[in-house]
């Protein structure tokens, strides 16, 4: 979103992690400095300790950290990437998670979207998201949906939906409530209800062997969905590696994510019941 130019009395400056001056193109923590700077948050020292910082590489110039990420361009207009706060690590990788609410949102015809990651102590840290009103979404539609939008890695593990989405007093998601709502729900991607299957569709039964090498329990069907019994992109990755030497090839992971249901999976590989 682009932001302009400051105004008359304001400074913004683009600061890495360690508070230095970024240039054009850069992408870093958007501060504000300048003569109408504020003091600090009324009554509240810590909070103002916190966001009203020195910079000693701007020569001590006493600055406002705003959260917001953002760069600032060529011809010096500034523009807004997201809020830091919002922004995850997982498996090395950078999410924005404002990116696959939008994503989501967008699927679901403006329906409120958030996304929190959830740390499994069973399978690791995945994302999850929560889509408000009473009525469950399809899983493997939306996630075949999402999986158009945006990389593999970046498609949350499964969906609630809430009768009410727990908000911050300015009205956005409180990402904190729904982590813990997602800690109380146990471990994503379990379905204990799922009893092992035998599979006699040659394509269905290697399938369904990498499945379990991969995941590392057999409670699937040939309807069960890859990310929804404990499937994540490394796992994908994992599972497209030991596919290679038996299928003469290495699937695409594009496929394993266009393709999660296990049967639909043996068709696009291995072309069972075609």
């Amino acid at each position: 979103m682009p932001l302009g130019t400051e105004l008359p009395g304001v400074r913004v400056h683009v600061l890495d992690d360690g508070l230095r001056p970024l240039p054009a193109g850069a992408v870093g923590e958007l501060v504000i400095g300048g003569a109408l700077l504020a003091e600090g948050y009324l009554g509240l020292p810590e909070v103002t300790g916190a966001r009203f910082v020195p910079v000693p590489a701007l020569g001590g110039e006493r600055v406002y950290r705003t959260g917001d990420r953002g760069y600032r361009d060529l011809k010096g207009r500034l523009w807004f990437l997201g809020r830091q706060d919002n922004q995850v690590k997982l498996r090395g990788y950078r999410i924005e998670l404002e990116e696959i609410e939008a994503a989501a949102s967008a699927e679901l015809g403006g329906r409120s979207c958030a996304v929190v990651l959830h740390h499994d102590e069973a399978s690791g840290p995945r994302l999850v998201g929560f889509l408000e009103g009473s009525e469950q979404p399809d899983q493997a539609a939306l996630h075949q949906a999402l999986g158009r939008r945006l990389p593999g890695g970046l498609v949350p593990a499964a969906w609630t939906a809430l009768d009410t989405m727990p908000l911050l007093p300015g009205g956005k998601p409180d990402r904190a409530a729904l982590a813990r709502l997602a800690a109380e729900a146990g471990p994503v991607g379990e379905p204990a209800q799922a009893q092992p299957q035998a599979f006699t569709d040659p394509g269905q039964a290697l399938i369904a062997e990498a499945w379990q090498e991969v995941l590392g329990h057999d409670r699937f069907t040939a309807d069960s969905h890859f990310f929804e019994v404990g499937g994540h992109s490394l796992l994908a990755a994992r599972l497209a590696a030991w596919l290679e030497p038996r299928l003469g090839s290495r699937p695409q992971l594009r496929t394993l994510f266009q393709h999660p249901v296990l049967a639909d999976q043996a068709r696009a590989l291995t072309g069972a019941n075609q």
